[in-house]
């Protein structure tokens, strides 16, 4: 089992990465594996992935006890919008078009 220590350690910022252009997060930084940001002011940490055709993008909220997982097979946009659709819903955020923003990612 891991500590709780070491899980704080593993999502504190250890770098500051550059300016989001979305407007919905405050900013990110980067943990021990992870990157972490605040989407929409919520916590949120995640990781994501490409191979062969293939995507994925990990993410939750610890503070609220959430998480989503989104798998594609093929490279594109795809997973980002999913999760933060999935996020506006279970937050009851009023929604965003993330299609029509597809470009900012």
């Amino acid at each position: 089992m891991i500590s709780t220590d070491v899980i704080n350690e593993i999502y504190k910022p250890q770098i500051i990465k550059r300016p989001t252009v979305k407007k919905e997060f405050a900013y990110q930084s980067y943990g021990l594996g992870w990157f972490i940001d605040y989407y929409r002011n919520n916590l949120m940490i995640h990781h994501g992935g490409s191979s062969l055709g293939c995507q994925s993008l990990i993410s939750f909220m610890p503070k609220e006890e959430m998480g989503v997982v989104v798998l594609c097979n093929k490279l594109c946009t795809l997973t980002e919008a999913i999760s933060y659709s999935i996020y506006d819903k279970l937050l009851d955020l009023e929604p965003i078009n993330w299609n029509l923003r597809k470009k900012v990612f």
